[in-house]
């Protein structure tokens, strides 16, 4: 403000000296009707009054055109002040607007990273146990087989020694006895040698 305001403190203080000249003008206008010596100098006195006087109108103009602009620049200055002053104010609250966007979207952020390390987790945890029901299928599933394999073989079994036991007795009376029935009596036989 200092700045803008010198060249105008400079222009006043010119239209101060205009004023200052009018005034010495005047007193050498008066000397010039002081008396016979003086009347020579009437017509130059009259016209350096008519210039003290076009002076001081001219300072006395200038001094209220640089008050009016002072006052101009002066009230500029503190609308520019006050601009200044709500910018500032207007940057410093869209800066902690932007810092708590911010900081918003960083806890967001942390609490989606922990979010996905969770179900990262828990999906593991469910793949294990998926894979063990799996695993405890194929168990089942090759136990039942197995033991599928073993009710035909032991049918096998049982029709082949039952079939078995039919053909490898060798008399009546064995079969007889091994379906449950008495042997007859049979009488002893000779032997004969050959």
């Amino acid at each position: 403000m200092r700045m803008t305001l010198l060249p105008i403190a400079a222009l006043s203080l010119a239209g101060g000296i205009v004023l200052g000249v009018a005034a010495d003008a005047d007193t050498a206008g008066e000397a010039a009707h002081a008396g016979d010596a003086g009347k020579g100098f009437a017509v130059v006195a009259k016209e350096v009054r008519d210039l003290s006087a076009a002076a001081r109108d001219t300072g006395k103009s200038i001094g209220y055109k640089l008050g009016l602009i002072s006052t101009a620049l002066a009230q500029i200055v503190t609308t520019n002040e006050r601009v200044s002053s709500r910018e500032e104010a207007a940057v410093t609250a869209s800066e902690q607007h932007i810092h708590d966007v911010l900081e918003h979207f960083r806890q967001r952020t942390r609490l989606l990273s922990e979010i996905a390390a969770r179900s990262s987790a828990e999906s593991e945890s469910i793949r294990g146990e998926v894979c063990e029901a799996l695993v405890q299928l194929q168990f089942q599933d090759r136990t039942a087989q197995i033991l599928q394999q073993v009710v035909a073989s032991i049918a096998q079994a049982q029709q082949l020694d039952t079939r078995a036991g039919e053909q490898t007795y060798t008399t009546a009376e064995q079969r007889q006895t091994h379906a449950g029935g008495e042997a007859d009596q049979v009488a002893p036989q000779g032997t004969t040698f050959l």
